[in-house]
């Protein structure tokens, strides 16, 4: 699903209400100029996390994407380090 979920409240709430386990979520990159390239969802939002309100008992599993034009020889440990600084799986 898209990073939108987490506008919806009601969506989250019916979510919480009968046990979502987990979301998958297209962070897509930690890059921004790779998510401007890409005219994404989540253009601008990965920084800010909204997936936290995303089913709070639920795990976030997050669909990255790397090797795009923006990327370099980092990027492998910068979307490592993202991850485990928000506790998201991939």
């Amino acid at each position: 699903m898209t990073i939108n979920i987490a506008r919806n409240e009601e969506l989250l709430d019916l979510a919480g209400e009968v046990g979502l386990p987990s979301l998958s979520i297209g962070l897509e990159s930690v890059t921004q100029a790779n998510l401007e390239h890409r005219q994404s969802f989540n253009k601008g939002r990965a920084s800010r996390r909204p997936w936290r309100r995303s089913a709070p008992r639920a795990s976030v599993i997050a669909l990255m994407m790397v090797g795009l034009d923006g990327d370099d020889t980092t990027s492998f440990q910068k979307t490592l380090d993202f991850l485990v600084k928000n506790k998201l799986s991939s």
